[in-house]
């Protein structure tokens, strides 16, 4: 039982020191983010949202869509780490919804024991979100805010052998004027996850965004960004993120994020054609090396 224990923290750190998880944190999967636009743009997101990916970073920004969207994403880490996310938003009569499935791999190492050696998956997650989000929910003298929420049921399981299960819960709003959005988030609220005897918190955030539209024409549409994050149990984090669009067909990105170890800027690029848009977003880490996302999105 000792070695055991040994192997399930082993497997615990090598998941958690990938993902960058905040803390003593469980379920890596929910410190993922979703989206390669976001990545490229420093994922300084929460007041901008405007896509199916919403569902992650703001799920009050679906209220200001007007078609269907659906958005997928796959990310090949270190060794054999993986994440893919699809993502979808449904506008209603007078609600906008949204869902998704997000599944984390994390990795395979190799179990030695007396009697046999065998390859064992460290953690997997799968975590389904459904969200919902209302236009001018509060309405103000001056603003309008839009409101939303997504509720999330995580499964999770540890070397093949220890399954646990939790819920967590979105809230965030969003107020937009012609040029100016400004974006709250309280993110992964629950009660943590167990998988022995001992609850581990899940990473809880709070993020606080602006955007601001320097330009907005057919030819040039420049965005900046910009948020401050407040992880679990860790110090404040600053985002910055900045989009160029040519013709609203090719899109340049760059980013600058303070406060991690590893990762400090970030750049990406986006092509749109008649409604199907290609993104990529490229981060470094360090001597562990680079992280490349890759995401496609529909719109009808």
């Amino acid at each position: 039982m000792k070695n055991l224990k040994i192997v399930f923290l082993s497997a615990i750190c090598s998941t958690l020191f990938y993902s960058s998880c905040f803390g003593v944190s469980g379920a890596p999967v929910l410190s993922q983010t979703t989206g390669a636009r976001a990545m490229g743009m420093g994922e300084a997101f929460t007041a901008i949202s405007d896509d199916a990916n919403a569902i992650y970073w703001n799920p009050s920004g679906m209220a200001n869509m007007t078609k269907k969207e659906f958005s997928a994403m796959h990310l090949s880490g270190f060794v054999d780490n993986t994440y893919t996310s699809m993502a979808f938003a449904y506008p209603g009569s007078t609600l906008v919804f949204g869902g998704g499935v997000m599944m984390y791999d994390g990795g395979s190492f190799e179990l030695n024991t007396v009697s046999e050696t065998k390859m064992l998956k460290a953690q997997t997650d799968n975590l389904v979100v459904l969200s919902v989000a209302k236009k001018d929910f509060i309405t103000g003298q001056s603003s309008a805010w839009n409101v939303g929420a997504s509720f999330k049921y995580l499964s999770s399981t540890l070397i093949e052998k220890y399954s646990a299960n939790t819920y967590a819960l979105d809230f965030g709003v969003l107020t937009k004027s012609e040029k100016t959005s400004v974006g709250f988030l309280i993110q992964n609220i629950g009660s943590g996850i167990m998988y022995f005897e001992e609850t581990d918190p899940l990473p809880m955030n709070i993020r606080a965004g602006v955007a601001y539209k320097m330009q907005d024409s057919y030819l040039s549409d420049v965005t900046v960004s910009g948020e401050v994050v407040k992880p679990f149990e860790e110090e404040v984090k600053v985002h910055l993120g900045a989009e160029y669009w040519y013709a609203k067909l090719l899109a340049l990105r760059v980013g600058f994020k303070t406060g991690y170890s590893l990762e400090s800027y970030t750049a990406g690029i986006g092509i749109h054609v008649t409604g199907y848009q290609f993104d990529m977003g490229f981060g470094p880490m360090g001597v562990l090396g680079n992280v490349n996302r890759i995401s496609f999105t529909a719109k009808f």
